[in-house]
């Protein structure tokens, strides 16, 4: 009887082993598709920011946004998984003026090029995370002209 009570108790604990390694694996998949939808949603956030920031602010030596090719990293928290684990990831931002902005626009353009003087940049912001130790980015680039 003993026996027996041993061996049922193996079978059980080898089952029980074997549906948790496949719930984990159910997980990490739905971790990845967690993932997708909260950097979509902060790439999203990314976006409304360079939309409403005025010129004069993103134009400034201490924007958010520096002029190409300096850039700013900020580590942001993107959200949370289920069960409360953080996600990070990184946010590089820059600005690239049009080539065709006047050049004290920080372009090579001159009064035959851009006879109207317009002054158009390119704000753009890349998201670096890891997910399952699978390194991705997304990136979101906002035309401004005035």
């Amino acid at each position: 009887m003993l026996v027996e009570i041993t061996v049922a108790i193996s079978l059980l604990v080898f089952l029980a082993m074997f549906l948790l390694k496949g719930n984990l694996t159910t997980l990490e998949a739905g971790n990845w598709t967690i993932a997708q939808n909260m950097t979509d949603s902060y790439v999203t956030y990314e976006k409304a920011y360079a939309e409403q920031v005025p010129f004069e602010d993103f134009l400034d030596a201490s924007s958010d946004w520096p002029l190409y090719p300096s850039k700013a990293e900020q580590v942001v928290e993107i959200g949370k998984f289920p069960g409360g684990n953080a996600f990070s990831g990184t946010v590089i931002r820059t600005r690239i003026p049009d080539s065709k902005n006047l050049v004290a626009d920080g372009g090579s353009g001159d009064d035959l090029t851009n006879p109207s003087g317009m002054e158009i940049w390119r704000l753009k912001s890349v998201l670096i995370y890891q997910v399952n130790g699978n390194d991705y980015q997304k990136v979101r680039t906002v035309v401004r002209a005035r």
